[in-house]
């Protein structure tokens, strides 16, 4: 089974789709201009799914929309999932260097 969440928006363009996932990658098509965003919101997702054992795809057909794909979790990824849903999270510790 997988969960799939489509949209009939801008679309992404083909030349757009291997960088999609990364990190503050933002498409720079000129219809997109005006949607704010900082580019995180995907990478974010795709980090999550593979700390789950998963992977998330999108297809997408400019102009007519884009679908991404999270397929669902096997029995032995399901505990997984169901406690790291329950952990609380903790902020990331940060370091000094012996300069600060």
């Amino acid at each position: 089974m997988t969960l799939a969440v489509s949209d009939t928006g801008l679309g992404i363009p083909a030349a757009c789709l291997p960088r999609l996932f990364h990190e503050f990658y933002r498409v720079r098509a000129p219809e997109a201009r005006d949607t704010a965003g900082t580019g995180l919101g995907l990478a974010i997702c795709k980090h999550i799914a593979t700390e789950l054992g998963g992977t998330i795809t999108v297809d997408s057909v400019e102009g007519q929309g884009s679908t991404f794909h999270r397929p669902a979790a096997r029995a032995g990824n399901l505990a997984r999932e169901q406690q790291a849903a329950e952990q609380p999270q903790q902020p990331e510790q940060r370091t000094r260097g012996a300069g600060s």
